[in-house]
């Protein structure tokens, strides 16, 4: 039973820090040169989940005219300089709306989990004493 809880209570807390990242992705969405972000989780030794870090997608995002001669956009791999143009953010706006809807359910879904747990924990206190 305790394992049930530290489970449930372990995957509550790894969504809320993937719930927050997507969250900080969809606010910087406009953001000019914003990188997205990834958290990364896996499974725990005594079960549940376990973070193991957040990381940066530095994939370029697409370039947009500015009609500034002083902005300037540099690709080292390719040897290019752009003049006039700004890359926007990488954000992946479907992308990360599907996570947020998918992380609300994941949170609600657990949360059913921990509130059946604890009932069950009380009948079985109810029946022992």
């Amino acid at each position: 039973m305790i394992d049930a809880f530290f489970n449930t209570a372990s995957a509550l807390r790894n969504i809320g820090v993937q719930h927050s990242a997507t969250a900080n992705n969809l606010a910087n969405v406009n953001t000019d040169g914003y990188k997205s972000q990834r958290v990364n989780a896996t499974e725990g030794p005594r079960g549940g989940t376990q973070l193991t870090g957040v990381e940066r997608d530095t994939s370029p995002g697409s370039l947009r005219p500015t009609g500034i001669p002083e902005d300037k956009v540099s690709f080292s791999s390719e040897a290019m300089n752009l003049t006039g143009y700004r890359e926007t953010s990488n954000v992946d706006l479907a992308k990360e709306l599907v996570q947020n809807n998918i992380f609300g359910y994941a949170m609600k879904t657990n949360t059913s989990v921990m509130t059946t747990q604890n009932a069950m924990v009380g009948t079985l206190l109810d029946v022992v004493s």
